[in-house]
């Protein structure tokens, strides 16, 4: 049975309103905090009628790279971060230097309400920030910073390195700022390991000179009322869940499941070990009320952390070696994060990370031809925002020569076509 016909009695009609984040001055504070509050109380099936119409990519950039190629080319890559991060952060970029220089910002230590989980350092602080009236607002926000023990393991370099560059394809993804973080009021110079976040203010100010502030994204989440997907984490997507795909107003079934493939194979170029399926969110981008129901007129779907790309927190001599695509005998291709890589890095089995999943040749020419218009100033440039040379000894010239080879090898890979019906989402459409 079609999937169109699955969800047909979840649409709803006569909308009362619309709620759009560009356009929240047309409702009310409550009106907002209401449609927030049902989003994260989806049923079951809605969460999956909000998936099947999900979108990965966001939609400014995707009209660019179809359209006017050349203004993807034309971005100045620090200026877009002054932009997207905000005036707190005045990246300078001085061209015959090394890296980007990273601005000071300063923030007030913020006391957890409870324990912040996962392995990378972190505590919460309050930041003065100017919203788009002009007005001086406190936003408390994630600090993920550097520890002194082991620069190896800092997820800084791999998050910032994945989300400029998804930004730059088109993917929907979450902000991160890098600056050098003078906490007010911290608890000490390592407030994650002595205390989980969750030590007192101590009235002094300390340095973090290697950190990265987790801006967010103006996208409203959605949390279906089911068990978690993950006993720790927030609900995610499914793998086998983005199978579920309808036509909408703007896009067809094909063109949802080329997108959404060419998304599982950028997992697979840039080898995102955390990619679970608690790291992928569905969010809402547009919803509506009809009485005391809501509606997500404008889903997506992205992933929310990087921190584990490119091998496990940046390894980039295995990563530059790694074949991101597969060609089988029967000319279908598989993204190259096996079952045998990810037992040999991990050293158990993990069902739930989208292992070698099939690639149309479709796909694959989505994401190359995007990876493409991305040019080489700007590929430079977002390394040197990174920090990669000073922070793991990895010239942006040499990191260039490795993404450019890459890119040629993904090109070269004969892969059957979507509407031969072997690849991992159309066969699996509904007939």
């Amino acid at each position: 049975m079609r999937l169109i016909n699955l969800f047909a009695s979840l649409i709803l009609i006569n909308i009362a309103f619309q709620y759009d984040t560009s356009l929240a001055n047309e409702v009310t504070y409550e009106q907002k905090a209401d449609i927030k509050q049902k989003l994260k109380q989806l049923t079951a099936q809605a969460r999956l009628d909000a998936i099947s119409r999900a979108e990965v990519v966001e939609k400014k950039m995707d009209a660019l790279h179809r359209n006017n190629p050349e203004k993807i080319a034309a971005m100045d890559m620090v200026q877009e971060l002054r932009q997207t991060c905000g005036p707190n952060f005045n990246f300078i970029n001085n061209e015959n230097k090394k890296n980007v220089k990273w601005p000071k910002v300063r923030c007030k230590y913020h006391r957890a309400k409870k324990v912040l989980g996962g392995s990378t350092n972190k505590f919460l602080c309050d930041f003065s920030e100017t919203n788009k009236k002009g007005e001086i607002i406190i936003k408390t926000r994630k600090v993920k910073y550097r520890a002194f023990t082991g620069i190896k393991n800092s997820e800084l370099v791999p998050s910032l390195l994945s989300s400029s560059v998804a930004r730059m394809i088109g993917f929907h993804t979450e902000t991160y700022c890098p600056a050098i973080i003078h906490c007010e009021n911290c608890p000490h110079n390592m407030p994650y390991e002595f205390g989980k976040s969750r030590g007192r203010p101590s009235g002094r100010t300390f340095e973090f000179r290697d950190a990265m502030v987790e801006m967010g994204t103006d996208l409203m989440t959605i949390t279906p009322n089911t068990p978690r997907l993950h006993p720790r984490k927030p609900h995610g997507i499914n793998w086998h869940e983005i199978f579920y795909i309808q036509a909408t107003t703007s896009k067809s079934v094909r063109d949802l499941a080329i997108e959404r493939e060419a998304w599982l194979l950028w997992l697979n170029f840039i080898v995102e070990m955390d990619a679970y399926s608690s790291n992928q969110k569905l969010a809402c981008r547009k919803a509506s009320l009809h009485g005391i129901d809501v509606y997500c007129d404008k889903p997506v779907m992205y992933t929310t952390d990087y921190g584990q790309s490119f091998f496990h927190r940046f390894q980039f001599e295995k990563w530059k070696n790694h074949i991101s695509l597969i060609q089988e005998q029967n000319q279908n291709c598989r993204g190259g994060m096996t079952a045998e890589v990810m037992k040999k890095e991990k050293g158990r089995n993990f069902s739930d990370i989208p292992i070698g999943p099939l690639i149309s040749s479709e796909a694959r020419d989505f994401l190359i031809s995007r990876l493409r218009n991305i040019s080489d100033k700007q590929w430079i440039d977002i390394l040197r925002i990174a920090n990669t040379e000073r922070l793991f000894d990895v010239t942006p010239d040499n990191f260039l020569l490795a993404i450019k080879s890459k890119i040629k090898t993904i090109e070269q890979t004969q892969c059957a076509s979507f509407d031969s019906e072997t690849t991992v989402l159309s066969s699996q459409l509904p007939k």
